[in-house]
């Protein structure tokens, strides 16, 4: 179930990944379901900086989600650090959170721990399974901050950033 609520939580995916998820007869929809702005002033969810990085070590999988989303809409670049820390969490759908939230933050500094990522999590699924989504969207969003098309192969992602640091 968590692992449903995180695909639904992803921003929808824009990039020939979605056309490999679709090839592999996954027809998840990833539609924002969390709260907007208003509901988050409503709830007591419009928090800080900190508190949302307080956030990020929840036991609790909404709180510890939210808090990343927010920071991602925020363009937090204190929250870089730890995001990339979130990247290590036992729960995939958190790291794919995490990922999406560094994504848009724009920070390089991210890119060999989202490999990282994407590496562990291409280990821990089947491709037929429904995390194989959330895989994907952390594909994407090493995507969104190289520029370049590598997917979920991992090798050729190791082989960008060996000739990238030379």
């Amino acid at each position: 179930m968590r692992a449903i609520i995180g695909l639904m939580m992803i921003i929808a995916i824009e990039s020939p990944l979605l056309e490999k998820a679709q090839g592999c007869h996954m027809h998840l929809s990833l539609q924002r379901t969390t709260p907007n702005r208003e509901q988050d002033e409503i709830t007591g969810l419009n928090k800080t900086v900190t508190q949302l990085l307080e956030l990020l070590g929840s036991e609790d999988f909404g709180e510890r989600t939210h808090a990343a989303r927010k920071l991602g809409e925020m363009k937090a670049k204190e929250a870089v650090r730890p995001l990339i820390k979130v990247l290590n969490h036992s729960d995939l759908s958190t790291r794919a959170i995490a990922a999406w939230a560094l994504s848009q933050i724009g920070s390089k500094e991210a890119i060999i721990p989202l490999v990282a990522a994407l590496k562990r999590g291409v280990k821990e699924i089947r491709i037929n399974s429904r995390e194989w989504k959330t895989v994907l969207s952390i594909a994407t969003s090493i995507e969104r901050l190289t520029g370049q098309k590598f997917g979920t192969d991992v090798q050729l992602w190791e082989d960008w950033i060996e000739l990238k640091q030379k």
